[in-house]
């Protein structure tokens, strides 16, 4: 990952991240002081997300464009120790146990 210290040069790699449906939750009152515009109808920001990631492919090239969710599967899956060491920690948190 290299070190980025302006916001006009050419990028290379990015991180996305696809929003939740939680975000479809937000109330008027509440988008306001999050500073969105008006309230998020995720069908269509979920939409939007998928062409802005298209595009982004279109740019950078499939290698460059990373998902947190692929990340995330790709760490867990790179080291069992991690990979049972958060297994017990969502158990442990499950309003199961």
């Amino acid at each position: 990952m290299a070190y980025v210290d302006n916001e006009i040069s050419q990028l290379e790699q990015v991180i996305t991240h696809l929003p939740s449906d939680g975000i479809s939750r937000i109330s008027p009152k509440k988008a306001e002081s999050l500073l969105f515009d008006d309230i998020v109808f995720y069908p269509l920001i979920h939409e939007e997300y998928r062409i802005f990631q298209r595009l982004l492919h279109l740019f950078l090239g499939n290698e460059n464009v990373l998902d947190t969710s692929d990340l995330i599967v790709e760490a867990i899956k790179a080291n069992p120790e991690i990979r049972h060491d958060l297994i017990r920690k969502v158990i442990k948190r499950s309003p199961l146990s």
